[in-house]
């Protein structure tokens, strides 16, 4: 049996699990009596030489517990922001061995002996008990697949443990999988796995199972298909970043690609606010702008640390003064703030909003709006607006809204704005960071009374303001 699989996989604890089961949406959505347990154990089978991973399929034979087999064939694979979509043939087995024949009948138009003459070996296998509900969802039908579980390495020993939660559309448009992975996302924390249990098991005997960033720029094509397209391109990028901020990398440049990734995403949304006249994007914009204010406040103390080492005399001594230990520690908690919002799973329920948004809108003369001629035209609005903006600190959000957005668009104008504008935006930078920076060291000089801070934060008041002429 051949049919086209479209799901949303999201990582969730099991905490968060329970609280999204007894959510009043999730309780109305499930079909009654349709819980039900089973025990999958799915071995997946590939030639030495790994043949079939080289063309694109996975293929894997399945014990679904009830003493029943199925060797399925996997190809196709799409992924954009945790939602799959690929090719899938199923064939019933009388007993759990890997079948190769059957599958060129069924759509994939040859047979896999054909790329394994020698036959296969298994590579792993994957363990999960598996929970379902039936969803009924404003007119879709999905399957809720609920997996508990680990993946072990014939080869290699190595496992990997499975907790995790699918949403397969059984009838119905992803237009409502996108609907309801946004109500999960701002009802539970969720994370995104691109991965599928085929590419996690690759991992586990050393293969290579990294999915590379798309980038994808909207072209002169219909408005809503591409900022779309290009939002959800973006956003995967973002959630790319969080994946490994979150996992304590907290360098420089891997906060700062999440910086850049998540301006992206605000550009795009603030674009398809000019568009939308019913205020649907508005909560998302103030909640990235929120996050991104958390990042660049991480970003402006260590700022801050790094330019008060430039006039510490004290040498070695240098991280127990006063004003070093105060920015350390004010660093520290800015960094459990920023953790603390990405855990919450704040940017997914952003990214997730925004797609369902995106399909729910309602523009005027959409039928007659091209990509790059309405882009041109929100540009040259924030374009007008930036010219008469004094403020630094208020310019240089607008000109990263410009160039962020220009960057976005395959057109050889964009591509001139964003380096015309360049060397403006350096300069209001350089403005709005030591503006931030002195109201942070105002905001440090009402929360003491010591007076060696007070004095060192003249000393760097004075840089600043120098700085700033």
């Amino acid at each position: 049996m051949k049919n086209k699989e479209v799901e949303l996989k999201v990582l969730i604890s099991r905490q968060d699990l329970r609280k999204l089961l007894n959510a009043n949406f999730m309780k109305e959505a499930i079909v009654e009596n349709s819980k039900a347990k089973h025990n999958l154990i799915s071995s997946y089978y590939d030639t030495e030489d790994l043949y079939f991973k080289k063309n694109g399929i996975a293929y894997r034979v399945r014990d679904k517990g009830d003493g029943t087999f199925e060797a399925t064939v996997k190809t196709g694979k799409k992924n954009q922001g945790g939602v799959t979509e690929r090719i899938e043939i199923n064939i019933p087995l009388e007993k759990d061995e890997a079948v190769l024949e059957g599958f060129g009948p069924l759509g994939l138009g040859y047979e896999l002996t054909e790329l394994a003459p020698d036959g296969v070996t298994r590579l792993f296998t994957v363990d999960v008990e598996r929970t379902t509900y039936d969803l009924e969802f404003e007119g879709s039908t999905f399957e809720l697949a609920i997996d508990k579980g680990k993946i072990t390495s014939e080869l290699t020993k190595n496992k990997d443990k499975i907790d995790e939660i699918e949403i397969e559309i059984k009838e119905g448009s992803v237009k409502k999988l996108l609907k309801l992975a946004a109500l999960i996302a701002k009802t539970v924390p969720i994370f995104i796995e691109p991965r599928s249990k085929f590419a996690r098991g690759l991992v586990l005997i050393g293969e290579d199972a990294t999915y590379p960033v798309v980038k994808r720029k909207m072209e002169a094509a219909p408005i809503r298909t591409e900022l779309l397209e290009s939002f959800t391109a973006r956003g995967n990028a973002a959630l790319a970043a969080q994946s490994i901020v979150m996992n304590n990398n907290l360098s420089d440049d891997d906060i700062k690609e999440l910086a850049k990734q998540t301006e992206f995403m605000l550009s795009h949304m603030l674009m398809a606010s000019e568009l939308d006249s019913k205020g649907l994007f508005e909560e998302y914009i103030d909640m990235v702008r929120e996050i991104l204010h958390v990042i660049y406040r991480v970003l402006d103390l260590r700022n801050m640390l790094a330019l008060w080492r430039t006039v510490d005399t004290q040498g070695k001594a240098f991280s127990k003064t006063t004003m070093s230990i105060t920015l350390q520690d004010n660093i520290s908690k800015a960094e459990e703030v920023l953790l603390e919002h990405l855990n919450l799973g704040k940017l997914t329920a952003i990214f997730y909003g925004v797609q369902a948004a995106l399909t729910a809108s309602e523009w005027d003369n959409e039928e007659y709006m091209e990509a790059t001629s309405v882009t041109r035209a929100v540009l040259k609005k924030w374009q007008d607006a930036l010219d008469i903006e004094n403020r630094p600190e208020d310019a240089i959000v607008l000109a990263d809204n410009i160039m962020y957005l220009a960057r976005n668009i395959d057109a050889k104008y964009a591509e001139k704005l964003a380096n015309n504008l360049k060397k403006k935006r350096s300069s209001l930078a350089a403005k709005a960071l030591a503006k931030r920076l002195e109201q942070e060291l105002i905001r440090m000089l009402q929360l003491t009374n010591s007076k060696y801070i007070y004095r060192d934060a003249g000393v760097l008041l004075g840089m600043l303001i120098a700085k700033k002429k």
